[in-house]
């Protein structure tokens, strides 16, 4: 069994992505496998004040460190170092 966190960053709550998302999510269970789905909305609400300025994301390659919860703890931004990432991460674990 594998665990799959799905990261939606679609605008639209009904749209396409999301009946793309159900349906992986469908075949994935199906199969077998633990899914769990993520709106990346939700998370840049919950989490406006830990960023200040830097809440709204400019960019595709913004990266957010999620603990097992789904609490952001960190967000590197294009130009991060990946050192600095891979350090992230690493503490996390």
């Amino acid at each position: 069994m594998k665990k799959i966190l799905i990261l939606n960053g679609a605008g639209k709550k009904n749209g396409n992505t999301a009946a793309l998302i159900k349906a992986f999510t469908e075949g994935a269970e199906s199969a077998g496998n633990e899914v769990k789905n993520a709106a990346l909305k939700k998370f840049s609400d919950m989490n406006n004040k830990a960023f200040g300025d830097k809440a709204y994301i400019k960019w595709n390659f913004t990266k957010f460190l999620v603990d097992r919860e789904g609490k952001v703890i960190a967000r590197f931004e294009p130009t991060a170092d990946m050192k600095d990432v891979r350090d992230a991460v690493e503490a996390a674990l």
